[in-house]
């Protein structure tokens, strides 16, 4: 305490340095604003001085809104990491005017002035930091930030420069996620944008529709401005011409329908399945040679997975047509099987369509009006399966695909499981391990991650949809389930939980009817799967999963 005098001093006199340096037209003079900027978001924060903040949230505005001061870039980021430290320390500090200007500063700072036409992921760090601050300041005083920043993003909106307008909705976009609670009409500069002649608009609503799907807190606000995101985007995706965009509205839409129930899902149906046929179609044009196309043919299939796998139980009439689509496209991944897709994207072509194919028989197994498709599409997941060459993100599709189909026929499945069964014990051998632990609980992950998890998961919709008859392989399936109990990855334990669930369950049900002959390896085998969710529950990061376990029946 007796030092803090000193400090007062200190920050003051940084202060000063900071105004003169923003002044100067000495050479050094950013790197010393700098340095100035730096050090005030210390030391503001620390010593908690009102008029120290309001000085230095004075600065960082002036940094960022004055054209003849030496802000370069790294000054302008400077400046703005100061305005999150200052409103970290004190959020109230955006309740009256000088927040308000501080939210306008980081508004104007947001827009990229001279974005790539090459790439559109290519952004300049100011504009990035620009948006996490609102991000920050959003979440420090939601009411405020949200409330400044969409009047100024309604004020941007009728500008003539198409960079204000994109840059109007990633602040909003940005805002919105850090607030993760929305006020009424927060929907509407993202549906505008959607139908902005401009590429650098659409970009930033599909972008920020995606961001908002994974942020935001579900209530029934945030739902209708799905809803209205969601009729906007279906409006594009058939009529989009940059195919660099057309992947970003696709996974923007498959973002906002695992968002939605299934009833709000389907009321889009209508116009949301049509859409993605016409776009998908356009797989017969010569653009899927290009690796663009590509991309997007596979973010529309995962869109078609979404739309399927939301509104299943709405699907069927449309399913057909679904199909006849995604033979295409199968056909498109072959050498000179149809419309050529570009070969470094077939892999991821063909895996988002194996699991659009899942899904789509899914929803029509008993359809018997295009069993040719199915049987086509059935065939290509086996080929993909027994091919041991086969990509890994392919054959992880393929397992999915058959997990969906189980549970699609039951006992129907029967037959299959010879086929399904040899490649999803395999995937769980410990020589194909993917992982290579580092530290306890821990991993390095490699190649063939997701196909380890996609054969647990296939595993148990193997066994729930057979029951009974899956019983004569629970030998040979339960064992290599097993083996996954000390896997260092904890997504790889808890699949291998919720199969172990679902073996069980096959077991509880054996166990009235076992002769007394098998009643002592029956018994086994519970007790090896007792053993193994002992031990999974037990590890790190199992806490999720032991509230999930526990919400389901007892298995045994």
């Amino acid at each position: 305490m007796q030092d803090l005098p000193h400090w007062h001093g200190a920050a003051d006199a940084t202060l000063e340095v900071g105004w003169s340096a923003l002044s100067s037209s000495d050479q050094d003079a950013p790197k010393v604003l700098v340095a100035a900027l730096r050090a005030l978001s210390r030391l503001a924060p620390a010593l908690k001085s009102e008029a120290l903040t309001s000085a230095s949230l004075q600065l960082a505005c002036r940094v960022l809104n004055c054209s003849s001061s030496p802000s370069v870039e790294s000054c302008q980021i400077q400046a703005l990491q100061l305005l999150k430290a200052l409103v970290r320390s004190e959020p109230m500090l955006l309740a009256g005017q000088q927040g308000r200007a501080a939210v306008g500063a980081a508004f104007s700072a947001a827009k990229d002035a001279a974005p790539s036409v090459d790439d559109l992921d290519e952004v300049s760090n100011t504009a990035l930091s620009a948006r996490e601050c609102l991000r920050v300041m959003a979440k420090a005083h939601p009411t405020q930030a949200v409330a400044s920043v969409l009047e100024a993003a309604k004020a941007a909106a009728a500008s003539a420069d198409a960079l204000d307008r994109a840059a109007a909705v990633h602040a909003v976009a940005f805002a919105l996620s850090g607030a993760r609670e929305v006020p009424a009409g927060w929907a509407v500069p993202l549906a505008n944008a959607l139908r902005d002649s401009a590429v650098w608009v659409r970009q930033a609503a599909c972008e920020g529709a995606v961001l908002l799907a994974e942020e935001l807190k579900s209530s029934q606000s945030v739902t209708g401005g799905f809803e209205q995101i969601l009729g906007r985007l279906v409006e594009l995706l058939p009529r989009e011409p940059q195919l660099e965009l057309l992947e970003k509205a696709a996974a923007a839409a498959s973002a906002i329908l695992q968002e939605l129930t299934t009833d709000e899902a389907a009321s889009v149906l209508s116009t949301a399945a049509p859409a993605v046929f016409q776009a998908i179609g356009d797989a017969e044009d010569q653009r899927t040679t290009a690796l663009d196309g590509g991309a997007a043919l596979a973010a529309l299939a995962r869109t078609l997975t979404a739309l399927a796998s939301c509104t299943a139980d709405h699907f069927a009439p449309w399913a057909p047509e679904a199909a006849k689509s995604l033979v295409t496209l199968f056909r498109g991944c072959k050498a000179g099987g149809g419309p050529p897709i570009a070969a470094p994207v077939r892999p991821t072509v063909l895996a988002a369509c194996l699991d659009a194919a899942g899904a789509v028989i899914a929803s029509a197994w008993v359809d018997q009006s295009f069993q040719a498709q199915k049987e086509e599409l059935a065939q290509a997941a086996r080929e993909v399966l027994q091919d041991a060459s086969a990509p890994s993100e392919a054959r992880a599709s393929a397992h999915h695909f058959y997990a969906r189909v189980a549970l699609a026929c039951f006992e129907e499945f029967a037959p299959t499981l010879e086929v399904v069964l040899p490649p999803a014990l395999e995937a769980l051998r410990p020589e194909n391990s993917e992982c290579l632990a580092v530290k306890p609980g821990r991993g390095v992950r490699t190649g063939g991650h997701e196909e380890r998890l996609a054969a647990l998961e296939a595993l148990g919709s193997y066994a729930a949809a057979l029951g009974a008859r899956f019983a004569p392989h629970l030998p040979s399936a339960l064992p290599a389930v097993c083996s996954q109990a000390q896997h260092p990855r904890v997504e790889v334990r808890a699949g291998a939980a919720m199969a172990l669930e679902r073996m069980a369950r096959v077991l509880g049900d054996l166990a009235q009817g076992l002769p007394s002959s098998d009643q002592a390896a029956a018994s086994r085998l519970a007790e090896a799967v007792v053993a193994s969710l002992c031990e999974i529950l037990k590890q790190p990061g199992s806490k999720a999963l032991r509230c999930t376990l526990q919400a389901k029946e007892e298995p045994v």
